[in-house]
């Protein structure tokens, strides 16, 4: 009863705040966005938030996420720091930042695009294409939780990305979220929209300022065009005081390659949701994450893959690192409807502990309904090997060498699937910090 108390007050508290929010928007209501917003708030009140009872919500408690009283913010911020050092800085690559959700058009670096490629934040693009965004936005999201409710319902702003047909950007493009806003809460929209025979590799950074409490809401709608290729990068290294939650749909069309890197490192508790739908024939969809947990946290990661047409192949392979009392989630589902015959999927979750008070609750999932496939799915949790372990330390090499050698070792089939050179050696630096750490 009184967890089911505190889940109404936070409903209610949420629809109180919400034509608040609105009324900051200045005259937005005329807009096509605040249809998006009544339908969030209205579905919030419909399905509440989910409990432990709720099944794809039921290793992850969420109390403390809602009990807090987050500010939802709508005043426009100006950073008055250099945020371009936040992330990888190089002629190498283009990028945009937001800072407590706020576009900094300022520290924009766009060059070389393609003819027609669109990169603005979506609340300009609402301005300047409207039939364009209005034709996507809102249509691949499933709102299947009172946090999906609550994007809608409080969606301001985000990354709006659009490559026409042909389009091909050489640079990887990075979009950093950098977020200070003490008790604040900040909700991001990003609508990435490939039409045919295009090309893009995207890093979507989502960062900010230790020791800082705050709520990121994050919801990533994705239609990836037919013989399109979309490489795209998700890190999360929020405040070890924050809470991120964030989901990515995902519609995939005949022929085309989507591969997702998820990197969980930061955040006290964090959710990453990923749905790819592929909606056509000879598709190749990769999901890959790795993710680093101390102390308390708590890292949940759910995957969906809907093979529904024939002759497509999907790859799934997740690992962990679970040190001091944190606690880690893998669940993922492949499902093969009938028409999916000729499916090749597979799926793979392995968590290393490296302390006796980490746990890890892990279930990959196959639902089958077609009889001409090939799927596999699997999961460890298991410690590191002793006899590795000694047989490096035999050689001379200090037990907290070896140790870091295995966790290394372990984490690089992952990393190996990184294509940009300069983001895996990022990569393998944060690993080599949290390494100290432990």
């Amino acid at each position: 009863m009184k967890r089911k108390r505190e889940i109404e007050e936070a409903v209610n508290r949420y629809k109180n705040k919400f034509n608040e929010f609105e009324n900051r928007l200045n005259g937005e209501k005329e807009k096509f966005p605040h249809t998006l917003r009544r339908q969030g708030i209205s579905r919030l009140e419909e399905i509440g938030f989910p409990t432990l009872k709720t099944e794809e919500w039921k290793y992850t408690n969420i109390l403390p996420i809602i009990k807090t009283n987050f500010e939802p913010v709508t005043w426009k911020s100006k950073a008055n720091f250099d945020l371009s050092k936040k992330f990888l800085t190089d002629s190498d690559f283009d990028g945009i930042i937001f800072y407590n959700g706020t576009f900094q058009e300022n520290y924009s670096t766009l060059s070389d695009l393609p003819e027609g490629t669109i990169v603005d934040s979506l609340q300009n693009a609402v301005e300047k294409y409207p039939d364009l965004v209005q034709k996507h936005l809102g249509k691949y999201l499933k709102i299947d939780s009172g946090f999906d409710a609550i994007n809608s319902a409080y969606l301001k702003d985000g990354v709006f990305l659009y490559l026409p047909k042909n389009a091909v950007i050489k640079k990887p493009l990075q979009i950093l979220f950098y977020t200070d806003y003490k008790n604040g809460m900040v909700t991001y929209r990003n609508l990435i929209v490939t039409e045919d025979n295009s090309d893009a590799k995207i890093i979507l950074n989502h960062t900010g300022e230790n020791e800082k409490k705050y709520f990121i809401s994050s919801v990533n709608e994705i239609s990836v065009g037919e013989n399109s290729s979309l490489k795209l990068y998700s890190l999360q290294s929020e405040s070890e005081s924050a809470y991120h939650i964030g989901k990515s749909e995902v519609k995939i069309k005949n022929s085309g390659t989507f591969k997702h890197y998820s990197f969980s490192f930061g955040s006290k508790i964090a959710r990453n949701d990923i749905a790819a739908h592929l909606d056509g024939e000879n598709i190749n969809c990769n999901l890959y994450g790795l993710y680093l947990g101390k102390g308390k946290q708590h890292i949940d990661n759910h995957t969906f893959i809907n093979h529904s047409k024939p002759n497509s192949f999907s790859e799934e392979l997740y690992k962990g690192i679970l040190e001091d009392e944190s606690h880690g989630v893998f669940a993922g589902k492949i499902l093969v409807s009938p028409d999916a015959q000729k499916t090749n999927a597979y799926q793979s979750n392995k968590n290393v502990l490296l302390s006796d008070s980490a746990t890890v609750d892990t279930k990959p999932q196959l639902e089958i309904y077609a009889d001409d496939v090939k799927c596999s799915h699997g999961a460890t949790v298991g410690r590191l090997d002793k006899d590795q372990f000694f047989y490096i330390i035999s050689r001379g090499i200090p037990k907290n060498i070896a140790r870091s050698m295995l966790i290394k070792a372990f984490t690089n089939d992952v990393l190996t699937k990184v294509e940009i050179e300069k983001l895996r050696e990022l990569l393998n630096q944060t690993i080599f910090q949290y390494l100290q750490g432990v």
